[in-house]
């Protein structure tokens, strides 16, 4: 084999490789030519499902579940809700010890029902994370708890969420964009639009 049939080979061998190179540069500049994109709302919600199912013991008190996440857009709010399926039970002995009649009928059982937020959105810049902020208990619900008894567990939900909801994030900003400073961070029907200005 000749130093002419070498070199055809080896550029033939070269050719996919500088392909796939090309296309990757490629796309790494139509993400840094890109002003913006759109998180859609599964991609979201995808990120939330593996924090849940997320229970708190309170001492003395039950416990407190919350499970199957379900987001909804609100655009204009500019919020995201989130709603979770909620299961309390409470400990047998709370009845007893505080005075209140429901307690001792709800004492030692379980109840369940449904709870939404209303979620603002906040970006992280250490992590480049984007975080669902300042939950607000838009509804709340437990079967068999009656409304005028449930403010302490309205309470619980309020402290709960923050406390979930800050640890981790529904998005991760794309590498192409992570050197880019985020302007604008706007709720659409169909997801969150990012935006990094011109």
């Amino acid at each position: 084999m000749n130093r002419r049939q070498s070199l055809r080979q080896l550029s033939f061998l070269a050719s996919p490789f500088a392909v796939s190179s090309c296309a990757e540069l490629g796309n790494l500049g139509r993400l840094a030519l890109q002003n913006s994109y759109l998180v859609g709302q599964q991609s979201l919600l995808s990120r939330l499902l593996p924090n849940f199912p997320f229970s708190r013991q309170y001492g003395g008190i039950g416990q407190l579940s919350l499970s199957q996440p379900v987001l909804a857009m609100v655009p204009e709010q500019n919020k995201i809700r989130l709603g979770l399926t909620t299961s309390a039970g409470l400990s047998q002995g709370l009845g007893q010890g505080t005075g209140i009649d429901f307690l001792k009928n709800l004492g030692g059982r379980a109840t369940s029902g449904r709870c939404q937020l209303a979620c603002g959105i906040r970006f992280e810049p250490k992590d480049n994370g984007i975080y669902l902020k300042d939950p607000v208990l838009e509804e709340f619900q437990l079967d068999g708890l009656a409304s005028s008894y449930s403010d302490s567990a309205r309470s619980l939900v309020n402290l709960v969420g923050p406390q979930i909801l800050d640890r981790y994030p529904v998005h991760t900003l794309q590498s192409g964009f992570a050197t880019r400073a985020l302007q604008a961070m706007t709720v659409r029907k169909e997801g969150l639009l990012l935006d990094f200005g011109a």
